[in-house]
């Protein structure tokens, strides 16, 4: 299986979470509705032509809401954020599995390895919305926003491709060299969740790291960050794309317009976007032969516009004190699965 199942390029892809993350404001701005998160109404749209996927998805993200709500949290002190970690564990484990069963059954490129690696968060996010607004309308929410936006791609490729107009993002480098395989994102994705709720509730060792809590700019960034650290000019490309989302929002936007919460995470978004692909044409017009191995239709904005977020919450050192903490231990346990599987 290929990228080319999508039916859209690389580009388009790009779009899909851009556009989501607009609709997702509109929506919420228009009507107090979420559509299950920021990205995710994107993420359906790019997996419509794979419908297996998209049902499989939102029965994730309903089992998970009827175990931590009606099971768990009936039994459990459970609220605020350790709901949501709760959330995101539970789903993460249903996701996992699914994702073995599909590896299993059907070869995964890289690009959509990424791409179910990042989605691997979705059903948690729905399901924490299920439980402030009700099943019903988050799945309505985003269903229909992930049919407007699969309508709004396939009439922009059909002019994009009448116009013969070429793709202006990357799609990943297949022949690139990783810290561990491709195949073990899931191991690492597992692990950097557990990491992040260990280092901001200060558990056990991780209590040296600060005094107080500590983001790591997202659950999955870590995971990603250790596998491209056989490519540090993507890493310094994120961090450096980060630093001037980060600056833009918070010494400009939110000095125009009073953002906080859900309108301050898309902008956030919308800007780590948007900056990204700048950054991105400016360096290819510098240097043509640069190539970024995590790709740049999905991958790299979210973890830019994820980093800016927690910066935003605690500051730049300490989210990236926390982001390289927890790669550190990623990558330490990665190269030792390596090493013990090599041997």
């Amino acid at each position: 299986m290929d990228i080319s199942q999508f039916v859209f390029s690389a580009d388009m892809i790009w779009f899909a979470i851009f556009l989501s993350a607009v609709i997702s404001m509109l929506v919420y701005e228009r009507w107090g509705i979420s559509t299950g998160g920021t990205i995710v109404a994107g993420y359906l749209a790019l997996f419509i032509v794979r419908p297996t996927q998209v049902i499989i998805t939102l029965g994730i993200a309903v089992t998970t809401y009827l175990i931590v709500h009606k099971y768990l949290r009936p039994r459990m002190m459970l609220w605020g954020r350790r709901l949501f970690e709760v959330e995101i564990l539970v789903a993460l484990v249903l996701q996992t599995s699914w994702f073995i069963v599909i590896s299993l059954l059907s070869s995964l490129t890289i690009e959509l390895t990424f791409l179910f690696g990042i989605g691997f968060l979705l059903p948690g996010l729905m399901a924490h919305d299920m439980g402030r607004q009700g099943v019903k309308m988050t799945l309505q929410a985003a269903i229909l926003s992930a049919i407007v936006i699969f309508g709004i791609l396939v009439m922009l490729s059909s002019v994009i491709s009448l116009a013969g107009v070429g793709s202006m993002v990357s799609v990943v480098n297949e022949s690139a060299e990783f810290t561990y395989p491709i195949e073990w994102l899931i191991i690492a994705i597992n692990l950097s969740v557990l990491f992040n709720i260990a280092l901001y509730h200060r558990i056990g060792a991780m209590s040296i790291v600060a005094d107080d809590a500590i983001r790591t700019g997202g659950f999955v960034t870590a995971a990603y960050f250790a596998l491209f650290l056989a490519q540090p000019i993507t890493l310094v490309f994120i961090l450096l794309c980060s630093i001037l989302t980060y600056l833009f929002v918070t010494r400009y936007l939110m000095q125009k317009a009073v953002l906080f919460g859900r309108s301050k995470l898309v902008a956030m978004f919308l800007t780590g976007f948007v900056v990204t692909a700048v950054v991105r044409q400016l360096l290819f017009f510098i240097a043509p032969n640069l190539i970024f191995v995590s790709g740049f239709s999905v991958v790299v904005p979210t973890l830019v516009s994820l980093l800016a977020n927690d910066a935003q919450r605690q500051g730049l050192k300490q989210t990236f004190v926390g982001l390289g903490s927890s790669t550190l231990a990623i990558s330490c346990v990665m190269l030792l699965l390596v090493s013990f599987v090599g041997a």
